[in-house]
């Protein structure tokens, strides 16, 4: 990495005792500079957990060569399958000596810890057993004890470093939470690290004393700490090159961020200081400058790089480079803009079909909320052009330049795209990827969600004569920014919709480059996100949707939909399509065309409408039919039966963590055999369940009274709520037209079993509470208190009907036997009922019970029928019924 600018000092040298003495009274980070030898993020050998990764700058002034040592080694407690670890050299002039991905050691078992994302998910896990008096199974900073690395199986991996340039070495490591990786540098050189993407973990006294340099240009820092385990003690404290203090605090409650102010200019390369208190705790600190570079006006983000002492702070720059009064991150990036500065003005004119002249205007199909594409009006287009990203991010000039050139191949054309191309590769800064506003979510801000540019550069590389020199930088970005992202597995894995951009990313980045690790990388990776093996419940799901929040959500879910397109059309016979197929297949049994009747939703309240589901051109499976009884693509989560008169869907399969829940406004999707919904083919809707809002808006349990989902629900003895659909049961199956499971309800000692018989002209419903089966070892010494443990005192089967008057009005009468009416359901609880009809306009459903029940109308359009009418234990409470949809 080259460095060529003129130093500013950050602080002028003083060295009159008195001045010494007054730098002691008022800055107090200068007391143990002199003390370096000791701290652990110089050289000397340093113990980094991977969040996801570190970058090391080594600072070989004189370009000697130097051995880098790595000893790593992996808990595996997190990782839910083989987790690699990347490992990369730069010298500075960019190239890699080192680039090599260090194997799992082999232990890939399904890990102790619940499933988890990224580090705000990790935080939710924490957050929920400390905040209710308990602990987690291992507290946070139990890895970093020295003792028990030390006692830790490693394997070491030296590499030798020729040499032979002077300036900056970068180290780049990338792997896992669970992955500590001790590095050690020959020579005694010095060094200064940075996070990526998103934290630096500290444990013990490192980053004790540090130096942070300020980049040109930046305007803001995001400062956030995290310090999971009480008691929080540690203090941060960052002080100014002009000795004012920029933040002095702790970490408490846990977690704690802040956005500081920089004043315009007077920081630029000066040095910031950093001291942390000492403290039993491990700690994550994340602090990164946003900038505006000086020319091109983009606005990025770097990660601030912690040095032991100014002089390596100042050789190391915070990662920058300057060339030409602008900021880069990386070698290449600066070579791109030579090649681009020798071109000139006329070779970057585009002429339309008439041999004029034309400008790129916005114009056409709108993206997001209000953003256009560029575009240049007048060139050959080529139809059946796919965004990267469906309808949410405008597509860069270089994508749709790139589907038409072969159209037209203008040279003027080609430089319009190589420069689009620079100014998107400007956008990766330090770690390799793409940093941006606050938070780093690589799924979404370099997966091709929002970066869109791996797909033009991959056209430019393989499908044009651009000259070697622009393909051979556009070769090189694109193995600098793949390989990276091909570790992009924390938080990314949460958000499904995203997290499906990354394996896209890839195929074009490895087609592009035709890199043997990286075509390598791109198997592994998408075979990982096909088959769940980034861990339970990310990516694609054993019923074929792509999952959100480790768990399903119809709206998110369907997004994929739209992002699978681009490389199916590109790549007919790619590893997409089967996907798709599968998703699209799982979505004609699911989707309702008459309402949101997806509660299993882990995220949002509703699904994608009718003109997107015209626009999939998918087959909704309710319409009238050849009759089945499916395990919807064999899942065993979603069950499906059509006959003549009824069409029903249920679900049982996987919620999402109760410790993410915990982080919203109340239960975001619920399971358990819920009935999601019932028609009658070719009429309407007669029941289904739907959720008040999204990311459990209006959900919270004790809400239950006016909830509109199919479960048993009430109040346990205790008063506490209870709904019965708060369960996962993941041991259903479908035995001929039979579907039973049962599970565990959550948070609440019960055992709940569903079973639906699908008959050829009605559905028999039969649930059964029972006491868990862990409730003996909970109540070891108290029979009584097991028995209260395991009592309701209020109990309802909740069956909801449709809101307002879509597909015809809503009549809810009560019968006892025969004819014999009771009246229309109402407040007011009736007895005696041993039938329900539920009218529409030409027809309804009657639920038919073997015994009188007594009903009364819930809180919404639901049918609430009475199980209990004083405390009873679970084992006592159950409940059968007919369903007999018809049709007038």
């Amino acid at each position: 990495m080259s460095h060529s600018h003129t130093r500013t000092p950050a602080f002028a040298p003083r060295h009159s005792a008195a001045s010494a003495r007054r730098r002691l009274t008022h800055f107090p980070f200068a007391v143990c500079l002199i003390a370096l030898a000791t701290l652990t993020c110089r050289a000397k050998e340093a113990s980094y957990r991977l969040y996801q990764g570190v970058t090391i700058y080594v600072n070989n002034p004189s370009g000697k060569a130097f051995d880098v040592k790595l000893e790593v080694r992996d808990l595996n407690l997190f990782s839910k399958g083989p987790r690699e670890v990347l490992f990369k050299v730069y010298d500075p002039d960019g190239k890699t000596p080192v680039r090599e991905i260090i194997p799992d050691d082999g232990i890939d078992g399904k890990g102790f810890l619940p499933r988890l994302g990224g580090w705000d998910h990790e935080m939710w896990y924490y957050a929920l057993c400390y905040s209710r008096g308990s602990k987690p199974m291992f507290p946070w900073s139990t890895y970093s004890d020295p003792k028990r690395l030390q006692a830790m199986p490693k394997r070491t991996f030296t590499r030798r470093i020729r040499g032979g340039r002077k300036g900056v070495y970068r180290i780049l490591l990338v792997g896992t939470r669970d992955h500590y990786v001790t590095v050690d540098i020959s020579r005694n050189l010095k060094t200064a690290v940075s996070g990526n993407h998103t934290w630096l973990h500290g444990h013990g006294s490192m980053f004790r004393r540090s130096y942070v340099y300020v980049p040109r240009g930046s305007t803001r820092i995001h400062l956030a700490l995290i310090e999971f385990d009480p008691p929080q003690t540690r203090r941060f404290t960052l002080t100014g090159p002009d000795r004012k203090v920029l933040f002095n605090g702790t970490a408490k409650p846990g977690f704690r961020q802040q956005m500081i102010a920089l004043p315009k200019g007077r920081y630029d390369d000066k040095l910031l200081a950093l001291e942390v208190s000492d403290g039993p705790g491990d700690y994550m600190f994340h602090a990164h400058f946003q900038l505006s570079h000086l020319k091109l006006k983009l606005r990025t983000a770097s990660q601030a790089v912690l040095a032991p002492d100014a002089a390596t702070a100042r050789a190391v720059r915070g990662g920058a480079i300057y060339h030409d009064g602008e900021i880069f991150w990386h070698p290449f990036q600066v070579r791109f803009h030579k090649y681009l500065k020798k071109l000139k003005a006329r070779d970057f004119i585009v002429y339309g079909k008439d041999g004029e002249e034309i400008k790129p205007s916005k114009g056409g199909k709108t993206y997001g909320w209000s953003s256009k594409a560029l575009s240049y009006q007048g060139l050959p287009a080529k139809p059946g052009f796919v965004p990267l990203n469906g309808v949410h991010e405008a597509p860069p000039l270089s994508d749709t330049l790139m589907h038409n050139y072969s159209l037209h191949k203008q040279r003027g054309v080609l430089n319009v795209v190589l420069r689009d191309l620079h100014n998107g590769f400007m956008k990766i800064g330090t770690g390799d990827h793409r940093t941006a506003g606050s938070w780093a979510n690589l799924g979404y801000i370099f997966g091709t969600y929002g970066y869109q540019y791996w797909r033009p550069a991959w056209r430019v590389l393989q499908q044009t004569d651009a000259p070697k020199e622009a393909k051979a930088i556009i070769r090189e970005a694109l193995l600098l920014g793949g390989d990276r992202l091909s570790f992009a597995v924390g938080i990314e894995r949460v958000n499904g919709n995203a997290f499906s951009h990354i394996p896209i990313a890839l195929k074009y980045c490895s087609q592009a480059t035709q890199d043997r690790m990286q075509l390598e990388r791109f198997k592994v990776f998408f075979n990982r996100f096909a088959t769940e093996a980034w861990g339970v419940g990310v990516g694609i799901s054993k019923s074929g949707d792509c999952q959100e929040h480790f768990a399903h959500d119809n709206h998110y879910g369907s997004y994929i939909l739209a992002n699978l397109r681009a490389p199916i059309a590109d790549f007919p016979n790619s590893e997409f399509k089967p996907i798709s197929d599968r998703l699209r297949k799982l979505y004609s049994y699911i989707w309702c065309p008459y309402g949101n009747a997806n509660p299993w939703s882990a995220r949002t309240h509703h699904s994608f409408g009718k003109k997107e589901w015209a626009g999939n051109d998918l087959q909704w499976l309710g319409h009238p039919g050849k009759p089945f009884t499916v395990s919807v693509n064999d899942g065993d989560e979603w069950f499906a039966a059509r006959r003549r008169n009824y069409y029903a869907v249920t679900f049982h399969g996987r919620l999402a963590p109760m410790w993410l829940v915990n982080g919203f406004h109340g239960q975001i999707g619920f399971s358990g055999g819920i009935l999601c919904q019932l028609s009658v083919p070719g009429k309407g809707l007669v029941f289904h369940s739907r959720l008040k809002g999204s990311y459990g808006k209006g959900m919270d349990l004790p809400n239950w009274r006016n909830f509109e989902i199919h479960s048993i629900v009430g109040t346990m003895a205790d008063g506490r709520p209870f709904v019965g659909a708060v369960s996962e049961h993941l041991n259903t199956k479908l035995t001929g037209n039979v579907v039973e499971g049962s599970g565990e309800v959550r948070d609440r000692p019960i055992h709940i079993t569903r079973r639906y018989t699908f008959n050829t002209d009605h559905i028999l419903v039969e649930a059964q509470l029972a006491p868990s089966g862990y409730v003996p070892l909970l109540t070891l010494w108290s029979g009584d208190r097991a028995k209260k443990l395991c009592s309701l005192k209020e109990a309802w089967e909740m069956i909801p009907y449709p809101l307002g008057r879509s597909q015809g009005p809503n009549k809810v009468m009560l019968y006892a036997g025969g004819d014999e009416q009771l009246g229309e359901l109402s407040d007011k609880v009736v007895t005696g009922v041993r039938m329900i009809d539920v009218r529409r306009a030409g027809y309804g459903a009657r639920l038919r019970f073997d015994k009188p029940m007594a009903v009364k109308k819930g809180g919404q359009q639901t049918i609430l029928i009475r199980l209990i009418d004083k405390p009873t234990v679970a084992n006592q409470i159950s409940i059968k019924y007919r369903i007999e949809p018809y049709r007038q």
